[in-house]
């Protein structure tokens, strides 16, 4: 299974992801709500070189803020990893495809 974005939409979590096995397989999002009120930070875009190649993006909270989720959204490519990192979230990807292509994190950020 592979996983192609992972990212707030509107009051839900939303993962895209394609089954290239050929089995059968369940994905199963895992959300926390809090009723603390927090926003969503969009990051810059990230470039990913064509055929495999890797491409990273990063957002930081602002200051005063708490990053509590986060997740990140590409095309044609294959997240590597998408996880909080100096109070921000970073999402990692691998392009599946002979184009250029981007990947853009998100932080979920919460007022201290």
């Amino acid at each position: 299974m592979v996983i192609q974005s992972s990212l707030q939409s509107l009051n839900t979590w939303e993962v895209k992801y394609y089954n290239n096995t050929g089995g059968s397989w369940t994905a199963e999002p895992f959300v926390i709500c809090s009723s603390a009120p927090h926003h969503q930070v969009p990051g810059r875009p990230g470039s990913v070189g064509k055929f495999h190649g890797t491409g990273t993006s990063w957002v930081g909270c602002p200051a005063g803020q708490q990053v509590t989720g986060g997740g990140g959204f590409s095309e044609n490519t294959e997240f590597i990893q998408s996880t909080f990192e100096n109070n921000g979230w970073r999402a990692t990807v691998s392009n599946l495809s002979a184009d250029f292509q981007q990947v853009t994190a998100f932080a979920v950020c919460t007022g201290s």
